[in-house]
C-alpha cells in the first residue's frame, strides 16, 4: 500500500514536472515566434523604407527626365526653326531628314543609318552611311554619299620621341610645319610633277610605297581606278596640289599619347607608352576630288533612268550604268589622289616625316 501511494505520488510530481517543462517550452517557442515576427516585422518596414526610397529616387529621375525631355524639345524645335531660315545649314534635325531621304534611296540595303555624331551634310548627313546591293539593277551610286573631298582621312606617323623631348622645341617644330608644308585655299605644292607623274600616282596610288602601303587601308590603292575617266579640268586643278594640306578642317598636328586602350593594336602601330610624341596628318584628294563629282552626269542619268530622290543634292546614277562606272574609277583615281598627298607630306623634304629639330 505504501508502495502504491508513493508510486502515484512520484507520478503526480512527474506530471507537475513535465507540466512546468512544457509551459517553459511554450514559453520559449511563444518567446521565439515573438521574436520571430518582431524580426520579420522590422525587416518589413526596413524593406518598406527600402522601397520607399527607391520610389522616390524614381521619382526624382523621372522629373529630371521630363524635364531634360522638355529643354532638349525646346532646343530641338528652336533649331528646326533656325535651320528653316533663308540660307540658314547645318544642325541636327537637318541631319535626321537626310538620313530619312537616303534611306529612301532605290537599292538600299537594310537602313539608313546615323552615327551619334551626326549633322547635316551635302546630300547624305556626315555621320550618315548607308549600302547598295552592287548587283541590283536598281542600285545607285551618289556623290553625296562618297563626299566631295573623296578619301579625306588621317595618317598617323609615330615617333620614339616623348613629351619631355619635344616640349623645349614645340614652337620651332610646327613652325617648321608651317614652312614645309603648303597649306590654305589654293595652296599649291612643291614636289616637281608633270602630267605623267600624275598619271602614275591616279593609278597606282601609294603602290611605288612598299613600306607604307602594308599599313595602309586597301594597301594605299583603289585597283579599279581609271585615270582615263577623269576630266582634264580636274586633273589641271589637282596636279598642283599634289602635297598639300588644304584649309577648312585639315590639318598636320604633332599630338601625345594620353591613354592606351587596346595596348596590342597600339604596338601594331609602334605606340608603346603614354607620353609618346606623334603627328597626325588630316588631309583629302583637295580639289581634284571636288571637281571629280559629275553632278551634271548624274541628273541627266536620273532623267533618262526615271530615278527619283526626295533631295536634289542626292543626285545618283544607276551602280551598273556607263555614268555609274565612270564615276567610280574617277572616284577611285581621286581616292588614289588623296593617300599619295598624304604620302608626300610626310616624305618631304623638311615635312613631317624628315628628321626633327634636334631635342636637348
Amino acid at each position: 500500500m505504501y508502495a502504491s501511494t508513493r508510486t502515484k505520488r512520484d507520478a503526480e510530481r512527474d506530471a507537475e514536472r513535465d507540466a512546468e517543462e512544457d509551459a517553459e517550452e511554450d514559453s520559449e517557442e511563444e518567446s521565439e515566434q515573438d521574436s520571430i515576427v518582431e524580426r520579420a516585422i522590422e525587416e518589413h518596414e526596413k524593406k518598406s523604407a527600402r522601397d520607399a526610397e527607391i520610389q522616390r529616387r524614381a521619382v526624382r529621375r523621372y522629373a529630371q527626365h521630363l524635364a531634360h525631355a522638355r529643354q532638349q524639345q525646346t532646343e530641338l524645335l528652336e533649331e528646326l526653326f533656325n535651320s528653316c531660315r533663308p540660307g540658314a545649314v547645318g544642325g541636327f534635325l537637318p541631319g535626321v531628314k537626310q538620313i530619312a531621304n537616303v534611306a529612301a534611296l532605290p537599292g538600299i540595303v537594310g537602313r539608313s543609318i546615323g552615327l551619334p555624331d551626326i549633322h547635316s551634310g551635302y546630300g547624305f548627313a556626315i555621320g550618315n552611311m548607308a549600302a547598295f546591293d552592287m548587283d541590283s539593277p536598281l542600285s545607285i551610286v551618289s556623290p553625296g554619299g562618297v563626299g566631295f573631298d573623296i578619301n579625306c582621312g588621317v595618317r598617323l606617323l609615330r615617333t620614339n620621341l616623348y613629351e619631355k623631348d619635344v616640349q623645349p622645341v614645340k614652337e620651332q617644330l610646327a613652325q617648321s610645319l608651317f614652312d614645309h608644308i603648303p597649306v590654305g585655299v589654293g595652296s599649291k605644292g612643291i614636289i616637281p610633277m608633270n602630267a605623267r607623274d600624275l598619271e602614275e600616282a591616279l593609278e597606282m596610288g601609294m603602290d611605288v610605297w612598299a613600306e607604307d602601303k602594308e599599313h595602309c587601308e586597301e594597301y594605299g590603292r583603289m585597283v579599279n581606278a581609271d585615270p582615263a575617266k577623269v576630266s582634264m579640268r580636274a586633273k589641271k586643278r589637282g596636279l598642283p596640289q599634289l602635297g598639300t594640306l588644304g584649309a577648312g578642317n585639315h590639318y598636320a598636328e604633332i599630338q601625345v599619347v594620353d591613354e592606351i586602350y587596346d595596348k596590342w593594336s597600339a604596338s601594331k602601330m609602334g605606340i608603346e607608352e603614354k607620353g609618346q610624341v606623334v603627328v597626325m596628318i588630316h588631309s583629302g584628294s583637295r580639289g581634284f576630288g571636288h571637281q571629280v563629282a559629275a553632278l551634271v552626269q548624274m541628273e541627266k542619268a536620273m532623267k533618262r533612268d526615271k530615278i527619283e530622290t526626295n533631295d536634289r543634292q542626292l543626285a545618283c546614277a544607276r551602280i551598273n550604268s556607263v555614268e555609274g562606272q565612270v564615276y567610280l574609277k574617277a572616284m577611285a583615281a581621286a581616292a588614289n589622289f588623296a593617300w599619295v598627298n598624304r604620302s608626300s607630306m610626310t616624305s618631304m623634304p623638311g615635312g613631317v616625316g624628315d628628321s626633327p629639330p634636334t631635342c636637348p
